[in-house]
C-alpha cells in the first residue's frame, strides 16, 4: 500500500481506534485511576516546586538587587581588577558621575540613580573596637534601593548632611550600641594618613545576608568622602524601572559612554551577583533530579498497567490478528491507551498544580528556615508559572507515551496461535 494511502487510511480509523482505546482505558477503571493518580500527582510536585524555585529566584534577585547592586553600576574602566592594588586610579571624578546622572534621569525606564564610595576601617565605642566595611550613600536618592532593608531599630538615614549612620544588626550588637548612642570611625585616607570621626547611630539595619549583617555599616555619602579625605566616588550604582529592561539599558548606556569618550564601564547585577548564580544552578539541579524521580515513578506506572492488560487481554488480541487486524493496528490501540491516560493524568494533575498554589499562597505561603549565609527566615509563595504548566504537561504526556512503547511492541509481536491457547 503506498505511503500517502497508508496515511490516509490512519487518519480516517484513528477516531474509531481512539474510542476503544478509550473503552479499554475504563475497562479496570481502579487500575487506570491508580497510573491517573500517579501522573497527576508527579504534575503536582513538579508545578508546585516549580512555582517555589521561580518565588525564591524571584526575592533573591530583587534582594540582591535593591540591597546591594542596583541594576546597573557605572565605574572606571579596570574598577573591579584595580580597585584593592590602586583605589585612586579607579575612582570616578565628581564631574564624570555627575555628567552619567544626568544622562540617565533623562530617562524612562530608570528609576534612581546614586552615587557610592565604599570604605573599610575600624568602628568603636570606647571599649570595643572592631572593623567595619562601609557604603557611602545618598539617602535621598536610594529611598527605593534600600525598599528590601529591614530597619531593625531606630529610624533610617534622613538626609546626607546628617551625622549619623546605620550600623548592621550583627556589629551593632557585637558593639552592643543601640540608637542615639555614639560611636568613633577610624579610616585611612586615600594619602595614606589616619582619620576619625565622631558619629551618631541613627539605628540598626539588617539585610537577610549574615556576613553583611555582622560588619556593614551605611553612612551618607559626604560623610565617606571626608574620611577618606577625597571627593570621588568608586561607582554609580542605577535602579530600573523592570528587571528586564536591563540588558537594553545597558546597551544604549554603553553606546552613549563610547560616544562621550569616557574611559567608563557599564557592569549588569547578572555579572557581580556570583552568589545568586550558585543558588540557582544548585535549584535548578535539584529541579532536573525531581523531574527524573517523578519520570520513572510515572513509566513504572504506566508499564505495570498496561503489561498487566497485555495479560489479561492475550486471547483477545489473538482473537483480533485472527480475524485480520494487523500488528500495527494493535501496538496502535496499545499506544493510544498510554497517551490518553496521559492525557488525563496531565491536565488533572495541572489543575491540581494550580489549585494547590493558590491555596497555600491563601493560607499564608510556606515559612522557611534561614538558609546557609542568611541570618533570618522568610515566607515563600508558589507563582503559577505558564512555562512550568507547558513543560510539566507536555512532558507527563511525553512520559506516558513512551512507556507505553515496550507494552505495545511486545502485544503486536505475539503470535496468534499461542495467544488463542493461552490460559
Amino acid at each position: 500500500m503506498p505511503v500517502a494511502r497508508r496515511v490516509a487510511w490512519w487518519v480516517l480509523t484513528l477516531p474509531e481506534h481512539t474510542r476503544i482505546a478509550w473503552r479499554n482505558v475504563l475497562r479496570n477503571k481502579r487500575r487506570t485511576a491508580i497510573t491517573v493518580s500517579a501522573i497527576a500527582s508527579g504534575s503536582v510536585a513538579l508545578i508546585t516546586f516549580g512555582g517555589y524555585m521561580d518565588y525564591a529566584f524571584w526575592g533573591l534577585r530583587e534582594t540582591t538587587i535593591r540591597n546591594h547592586l542596583g541594576h546597573l553600576q557605572i565605574a572606571r574602566t579596570g574598577h573591579a581588577e584595580k580597585r584593592l592594588s590602586h583605589p585612586m586610579s579607579v575612582l570616578l571624578e565628581g564631574s564624570q558621575a555627575e555628567a552619567v546622572e544626568r544622562i540617565l534621569l533623562g530617562w524612562s525606564e530608570v528609576e534612581g540613580v546614586s552615587r557610592r564610595l565604599e570604605i573599610s576601617g575600624l568602628i568603636g565605642n570606647g571599649e570595643t573596637t572592631l572593623p567595619f566595611v562601609g557604603r557611602g550613600m545618598e539617602p535621598e536618592k536610594e529611598g527605593a534601593a534600600l525598599s528590601f532593608l529591614t530597619i531593625a531599630s531606630g529610624a533610617p538615614l534622613a538626609t546626607s548632611a546628617a551625622r549619623e549612620i546605620l550600623v548592621a544588626k550583627g556589629l551593632a550588637a557585637a558593639l552592643d550600641v543601640k540608637a542615639a548612642d555614639r560611636v568613633i570611625l577610624l579610616t585611612t585616607t586615600l594619602g595614606g594618613t589616619i582619620n576619625g570621626m565622631d558619629v551618631t547611630v541613627a539605628g540598626t539595619f539588617e539585610t537577610g545576608a549574615e556576613d553583611f549583617d555582622q560588619r556593614a555599616i551605611l553612612l551618607p555619602l559626604p560623610m565617606a568622602q571626608r574620611l577618606v579625605q577625597s571627593d570621588r566616588v568608586d561607582r554609580v550604582v542605577v535602579l530600573l524601572t523592570d528587571t528586564d529592561l536591563t540588558d537594553p539599558v545597558a546597551r544604549r548606556l554603553s553606546d552613549e559612554i563610547e560616544r562621550g569618550g569616557w574611559p567608563l564601564e557599564v557592569r549588569r547585577w547578572t555579572e557581580l551577583a556570583s552568589f545568586y548564580h550558585r543558588v540557582v544552578r544548585v535549584y535548578e539541579g535539584m529541579y532536573r533530579f525531581v523531574r527524573v524521580v517523578i519520570a520513572l515513578i510515572v513509566v513504572l506506572s504506566i508499564l505495570n498497567t498496561m503489561l498487566m492488560a497485555i495479560f489479561e487481554r492475550t486471547r483477545e488480541i489473538g482473537t483480533l490478528m485472527a480475524l485480520g487486524v494487523g500488528r500495527p493496528v494493535v501496538a496502535e490501540l496499545f499506544l493510544l491507551e498510554g497517551l490518553l491516560v496521559g492525557l488525563v493524568g496531565a491536565a488533572l494533575g495541572t489543575v491540581a498544580g494550580v489549585g494547590t498554589c493558590h491555596l497555600m499562597n491563601a493560607l499564608g505561603g510556606i515559612a522557611m528556615a534561614p538558609p546557609p549565609g542568611a541570618s533570618r527566615g522568610y515566607v515563600v509563595f508558589l507563582n503559577v508559572v505558564p512555562r512550568v504548566l507547558l513543560l510539566t504537561f507536555a512532558s507527563s504526556v511525553l512520559t506516558a507515551l513512551v512507556s507505553s512503547l515496550y507494552p505495545a511492541l511486545r502485544a503486536s509481536r505475539m503470535r496468534v496461535a499461542a495467544a488463542l491457547r493461552y490460559t
